[in-house]
């Protein structure tokens, strides 16, 4: 399942205070996850500050690209390329050279923030530099 996605809620002590009555097990559980959630450096972004609003605002902008992405998927794939080559690039924009590469990619195949630890300012940039 999804752990909270506010850096407010990511905490054990926002359990206690929540009033929520949880057996000692399922309190160990989650207070495991949390620490675990602090210290991953892989698959998971750390909760910081308007991660809901940025969430948010990642769903929205995307939501409405996906049908024409698939489209644009299936034209490729009809047309002779690889599933390599007609799927789209995901990619982090707090590497190296990542928002000039979002920038030109963007203009010749579908970009996605994917596998990053990005803050809501960064992302927000990575939505623009999409946009031209």
């Amino acid at each position: 399942g999804y752990m909270p996605v506010t850096y407010a809620a990511n905490s054990i002590s926002a359990l206690e205070n929540s009033g929520l009555t949880v057996s000692e097990r399922i309190h160990k559980v989650l207070s495991l996850s949390i620490d675990a959630i602090d210290r991953s450096k892989l698959y998971t972004t750390h909760a910081f500050p308007d991660a809901l609003r940025a969430r948010n605002t990642l769903q929205y902008a995307l939501e409405d690209l996906v049908t024409a992405d698939r489209a644009t998927v299936l034209e490729r794939l009809a047309a002779g390329q690889t599933p390599e080559e007609a799927e789209q690039v995901d990619l982090a924009p707090e590497i190296e050279n990542g928002m000039d590469f979002i920038r030109k990619a963007s203009k010749v195949c579908t970009v996605c923030v994917a596998h990053t630890t990005a803050g809501y300012d960064q992302t927000l940039a990575a939505l623009s530099a999409f946009a031209g």
